[in-house]
């Protein structure tokens, strides 16, 4: 009688789609890890224009700023965003305008930027008392 051969490991077919398992996987942790950092991006990006937003309500609100509107100039601003940020071609403009209360404006700031050349805006609205 002849020795049975011992079937011991894999076969080359079971290695193969093992490997192929284990790419596709990988492929989706790469794409899903990219896609993390990027969001990461576009929040420190937005972060960041939320500093400069408020940076200008307090330059207002302390009399640094003129309370006018239109674009605000980048050495006119209290934070300049970080160079080391994402955010390119930053623009600032403010909007005010009376309200039916004498001294009191409604003033609005929006920022439009743009990050990996995709454009953001975002905008933050506030009150102020002018004596």
């Amino acid at each position: 009688m002849a020795p049975r051969a011992s079937l011991r490991g894999f076969t080359l077919i079971e290695v193969v789609v093992g490997l192929a398992i284990f790419a596709i996987a990988s492929l989706l942790g790469l794409l899903a890890l990219q896609q993390s950092r990027l969001a990461i991006e576009r929040l420190d990006a937005r972060r960041a224009v939320l500093v400069e937003l408020e940076g200008v309500f307090e330059a207002l609100r302390a009399g640094q700023l003129p309370l006018r509107s239109g674009e605000i100039a980048e050495a006119a601003r209290v934070f300049p965003v970080s160079p080391i940020s994402a955010v390119s071609d930053l623009a600032v403009r403010l909007d005010a305008e009376g309200t039916a209360r004498p001294k009191l404006f409604r003033v609005v700031a929006s920022a439009t930027w743009t990050l990996r050349g995709a454009e953001f805006h975002e905008q933050l609205e506030t009150m102020v008392f002018r004596p």
